[in-house]
Order: C-alpha cells, then structure tokens, then sequence
C-alpha cells in the first residue's frame, strides 16, 4: 500500500493527507488513539517540542488553548489524554546522545542499621516540638516510608538526609514501640567531607512545588481522605486548612454552623457563637435564619448572639 502523502506547513508541523484533505498528523495520530474526532477547542502539545516529532508518547491533549498555557505556566490544567502513560513510552528526540554523560552518584543501596549511624548535619535543621509529634504519628500509623540518604568515610556510616527520621525513630523506641533494626541506606559517593556537605545541600534543594490548588485536584482524583491525613501531613506553600474547607464545601461549613448553632439552646440560648473567619459570618447568620432564630450581629469580629 502506498504510505500517505505528507509535507510540513509553514509553521514546521507535519501535514498528512487523508482523502482530499489535508491535516495536521500529530492531531490524526491522537483522533486514533481516542477513537474520536478531536473538538476544536482541544490543543495537542508536543512534550519534546518538537513540531515533527508525531509519536504517541510524545503527545499530550490539552481541553483548551489556555489549559495549554497554564501548562507551559507550570499551572494545574484539564489534560484530556496523554501519550506519555503508554507503556514503553520515550517522549525524547530519537539517535544516540552526543552529549556529555552523566554520572551516577548512588553507589547501592543496602539495609542500615540506623541506631548506629551518625548525623552529619548538625544542626543545620531543626524541628518544631508539633512538627516531631506529627512525624512521629504518621510513622506510627503509616510505617517507615523512607530510609536515609548514606556517605560512607571509613567504618564511619553518616546521615546526609534522614535526621528527623532517626530522631523520630529514637523517640517512638523510647516510648515502647517495637522497630525495625535495619531502614533502606542509599549510599552516595563523596569524596572528602566537603563534597559530602555539598550534597547535605542539594538533597535539601526544592525543585518542584504545590499549591492549594494543586492539592485539591490531586485529593479529588485519588479519592483521598483528608481528615485522615491532615495531622500527619506538612506541605510548603499550601495552606491545608483552606484545602479542607475546599473538600469539604459550603454544604460541610453551612452543617457544622449549624450544629454549633443548637448547641446553644440547651443554655437557654445564652452561648455566643463565635464565628472566627470574618467571610463564613454571612453563612452563620443564614444558618440562624434557616432554624428561625432571632439573633443580633456584634461588632466587627464575628460574633452572633442568638436572642
């Protein structure tokens, strides 16, 4: 069979001819992989950019030219379809590499026994007394999820990253717990001391990073449980008290408002409600007019005096 006619456009993309139509591959290629025609409003991007480079696991579906945009922002967007989850996928420029190599530090990884490793940070880091506490419960409740970072100088085994993990640890021991006597040791190559302290600061760099609406998206995905995470779980950058009033939504806020509004009647409706965000105050007194209690609005702080 004679392949079809092709040829790039003015703007570098493949055309494809199919019957007497001339069309763009990349948006051909994904319609099969959907088994759908695709709407206007849907954008193919390249992961690679490159305009020619037409293989599935070089495509992602985008539902509109802005969820794009918010992708090249580093912004959460709809994705429609990507080609990247297809198995064996390789969204790179096919041919041999020509350019430098890169090494590779990690030299095994191999069970420690982590009481007898010793820190090497100092005290580079500290952490909160409620920060240990909340490490300590999702240890307790999730297990070890991690082991530590290792440079070996000698008989000497140091920690370059895993310090509150092993004081947690300590901690969880002394109070009872049985544990482990070995974690996962990923030991790193160091040449000298300062080449480990070096190190000690790459592994603490931040690269990527989340946001409340990053959060909210991924929990609704994965069907997760918030309130069951919530006491264990630390981000930067996220406020996880605004997440959870997200999750839950104004039909959550609006039910406990009013829970807490019949609670006051068993003291003869003597009880203020205090109403601590400024913004749910119009929630509180809907919630107060809903069960036809007469009520009055106190200064600027929030407060609702049933009456």
């Amino acid at each position: 069979m004679k392949p079809p006619a092709k040829r790039l456009d003015s703007a570098g993309y493949v055309l494809l001819k199919v019957g007497s139509q001339w069309r763009q591959e990349h948006r051909v290629g994904v319609e099969g992989e959907l088994g759908r025609r695709l709407k206007r409003s849907e954008v193919v991007h390249h992961v690679n950019e490159r305009k020619d480079d037409n293989r599935p696991e070089n495509l992602m579906v985008f539902a509109s030219p802005e969820g794009h945009r918010r992708y090249h922002d580093g912004k959460t967007a709809k994705i429609v379809w990507d080609g990247r989850r297809l198995a064996g996928s390789r969204a790179a420029p096919t041919g041999k590499p020509t350019g430098p190599a890169v090494k590779m530090r990690v030299l095994r990884t191999a069970p420690v026994r982590w009481r007898e490793c010793e820190w090497f940070q100092d005290d580079l880091v500290s952490i909160a007394p409620a920060d240990l506490a909340r490490l300590k419960k999702n240890i307790r409740e999730n297990g070890i999820l991690g082991g530590f970072t290792m440079w070996q100088d000698g008989d000497c085994k140091w920690i370059l990253d895993g310090h509150q993990r092993k004081l947690a640890l300590s901690e969880l021991e002394s109070e009872g717990l049985r544990l482990p006597d070995t974690v996962p040791g990923t030991f790193v190559a160091c040449r000298n001391r300062k080449e480990a302290a070096a190190v000690v600061l790459l592994l603490r760099s931040t690269y990527g990073k989340t946001d409340d609406d990053r959060l909210v998206n991924f929990i609704e995905k994965n069907a997760l449980d918030m309130a069951a995470l919530g006491e264990a779980l630390k981000l930067e950058n996220v406020d996880l008290g605004d997440v959870a009033a997200r999750l839950d939504g104004p039909d959550a806020i609006q039910k406990a408002l009013e829970d807490a509004v019949r609670d006051t009647r068993p003291a003869k409706l003597a009880t203020r409600l205090v109403v601590e965000e400024p913004e749910l105050l119009p929630l509180a007194v809907a919630a107060l007019n809903e069960l036809r209690i007469r009520h009055t609005v106190e200064g600027g702080g929030g407060e609702v005096e049933p009456c």
